[in-house]
């Protein structure tokens, strides 16, 4: 049985590659497209354009805002269940991604 290729490829630059995407989508009109929009251009789930948008700090609302505020604060996911009255789901998709938006911090 022959052995599989390896795969050569920078997670790191593809996710770039995919926010750069996701945010020229979004930001090239006024107003801007719909979640939905932009998720069936690229053949995502709208959830997750929104968690790309965050992730790149170009995605505004109110439910988004204030989680990221707690989230900043150091409250636990728990903490901003109950005080957004979200599921833990939720409040997961309203947050950045996390390790890359850790990895990329250790860069600048």
């Amino acid at each position: 049985m022959a052995r599989p290729k390896e795969r050569n490829y920078d997670p790191a630059k593809v996710m770039q590659e995919l926010l750069d995407t996701v945010v020229s989508i979004y930001g090239a009109s006024q107003p801007h497209p719909s979640l939905s929009v932009i998720a069936d251009e690229l053949g995502l789930n709208p959830i997750k354009v929104r968690k790309l948008l965050i992730t790149a700090g170009v995605y505004e609302s109110e439910i988004a805002d204030k989680a990221n505020e707690y989230h900043r604060e150091g409250k636990s996911v728990e903490e901003i269940m109950l005080l957004t009255g979200r599921s833990r789901a939720s409040v997961h998709s309203y947050l950045p991604y996390r390790k890359w938006f850790i990895k990329q911090m250790r860069f600048r």
